[in-house]
């Protein structure tokens, strides 16, 4: 039996117009389409394919891929059982802001690979969802946010 597909969406108004995404067993192939936010999705279990800048990109479990905003793509899982993911849509204008304000950094940073498979990286992630999800400490919030992203920016953006 196919188990059930379920999509529970959470809006952020503190960080913007962030929101979170956790799909559970989600089969249904996401056809081309484009976000004005960051877009984040770590593949819990199951996994797929993101078609992205021209290629197509193996998101198995244990990975998270990085769209940017207004870049067209498409996903879809490997086969009927879906895949499980938690998706975080990150506020463009929120995420420049807080990041030259902690790194100096102007703009937002542009991810060289679109796809990744360090488990640091991911654990920092799915604990900063997790917390989002939970808790209501904006200070605890804030700072997993900004940790991850300087992480993220230090060693995996474009120079």
């Amino acid at each position: 039996m196919k188990p059930r597909e379920s999509i529970i969406v959470s809006h952020l108004p503190e960080f913007g117009n962030t929101e979170i995404h956790r799909g559970t067993s989600v089969a249904r192939d996401c056809p081309r389409h484009w976000h004005e936010q960051l877009h984040f999705c770590a593949i819990e279990s199951g996994g797929g394919e993101l078609f992205y800048r021209g290629a197509w990109n193996h998101t198995p479990a244990s990975s998270l891929f990085i769209v940017h905003p207004g870049e067209v793509h498409a996903n879809r899982a490997y086969n009927e059982n879906g895949c499980t993911y938690r998706n975080l849509y990150v506020d463009s204008e929120w995420l420049r802001i807080s990041l030259t304000e902690i790194m100096g950094a102007g703009g937002l940073p542009f991810f060289r690979q679109p796809v990744l498979f360090v488990p640091e990286v991911i654990n920092k992630y799915q604990e900063l969802v997790q917390v989002l999800e939970r808790s209501s400490a904006l200070l605890e919030r804030e700072s997993l946010f900004l940790n991850l992203f300087a992480m993220l920016v230090t060693n995996h953006a474009a120079e």
